[in-house]
């Protein structure tokens, strides 16, 4: 885990906010963030384009020869290739750039954005609730994205994750943009009734901030394990005037009442924990919910067709960057435990996905049947 080194005679310059998104306090790592955006761009459309058609002609040599090509063999021609091995490496050091860059700058100003968390803390907008004694999971101790520390072992976590999936999005959600447009679409229950939605696995709050905006008059809560991931929410929920509360538990242990929540929402969580927690947190989604309510998952498509270098992506996604269980994701059979937990199901296109995700609405029926779970594409 990443140590926290601060330093106590440094405050940063008040450089303004762009609408929703505040300045990072120095023009320099303003400036090496947009460079990597701008390699991160590039990176995505041309580089990616030129290494999808190589790996064609990697495949199609392999054919003409007359190799049978398991994944293995698939995975060694790939890495084997200098256009696919350059692109990888591209991929991984602008991450690891983007990462180490924005937590040197918040290390260089720890003191004064330690405080900006705990100035929040004693504000009436909002709640915001922490366990330090929560046993975590071993699952939620890993460098996800390899972000020094995880979300739960670096103080400034949720800094560092905000300003870096901002360069992932590539300024297309500076504003909230992406979690603003899915909260509009939300899948809500039949009944109409939004009196409690609860995020789990919330993160940095973005969407849980959306989801309050969008239906003000809902009791709004954001649930993670990580406490600066919730820190940092918090915080900026106070200093947007959201009022929305946080609170740190286990999305397989919410500790809400049975039958008390209309919503839960799980924005990109599923592919980040392991198939026994996702079974656990299925279950307890549907001992919170009233009949009616409804779990909307919004991850990475389980239907997709498989290529060789699509599962050799996946494969580097798990094995490079940080996201031990995403292979096991896709072969885990979610909405088969999705049926098996009581629910109706529905798969629908997410907005602002470009096609990478779906919603998985799963209602949670007013009257159980064991002939009413159903799965539509």
């Amino acid at each position: 885990m990443a140590q926290t080194s601060m330093n106590h005679d440094r405050t940063p310059l008040d450089r303004g906010s762009v609408g929703r998104l505040r300045r990072l306090p120095e023009l320099d790592s303003e400036s090496y963030n947009d460079f990597l955006t701008g390699i991160r761009g590039w990176l995505f459309k041309d580089m990616s384009a030129a290494t999808l058609a190589r790996a064609d002609e990697v495949i199609q040599n392999a054919v003409k020869l007359g190799e049978t090509l398991s994944f293995s063999r698939a995975k060694t021609l790939f890495e084997a290739d200098q256009t696919m091995a350059a692109s990888m490496r591209f991929w991984i050091s602008c991450q690891l750039m983007a990462h180490h860059s924005l937590l040197d700058v918040f290390h260089r100003y720890g003191d004064h954005f330690l405080k900006e968390m705990e100035e929040a803390e004693k504000s009436s907008c909002g709640s915001l609730e922490l366990h330090p004694d929560l046993a975590l999971p071993a699952y939620t101790r890993h460098e996800v994205h390899i972000q020094p520390g995880g979300y739960v072992g670096e103080a400034f976590a949720g800094y560092v994750y905000h300003y870096g999936t901002n360069s992932f999005y590539l300024g297309g959600n500076d504003q909230d943009e992406v979690y603003l447009a899915r909260a509009k679409h939300l899948s809500k229950p039949e009944h109409g009734r939004l009196d409690r939605i609860v995020e789990i696995g919330c993160g940095i709050g973005q969407y849980t901030l959306a989801l309050k905006e969008t239906y003000p008059l809902a009791e709004v809560w954001g649930l993670d394990v990580g406490a600066p991931m919730l820190r940092y929410a918090h915080a900026r929920a106070v200093r947007l005037g959201v009022n929305v509360n946080f609170v740190q538990r286990l999305a397989e242990d919410t500790k809400f009442e049975d039958a008390s929540a209309d919503m839960v929402c799980a924005h990109i969580l599923f592919h980040e924990v392991s198939t026994t927690a996702a079974g656990e947190i299925i279950k307890e989604a549907a001992r919170i919910l009233r009949p009616g309510g409804v779990l909307e998952i919004t991850d990475f498509n389980v239907r997709r067709e498989w290529t060789p270098y699509s599962e050799y992506r996946i494969w580097a996604d798990h094995y490079y960057n940080g996201e031990p269980w995403v292979a096991e994701y896709y072969n885990r059979d979610l909405l088969g435990m999705l049926a098996a937990a009581g629910f109706d199901i529905e798969v629908r296109d997410a907005p602002l996905a470009l096609g990478f995700l779906k919603k998985y609405v799963a209602s949670k029926p007013r009257k159980r049947a064991a002939d009413k779970s159903k799965v539509a594409a």
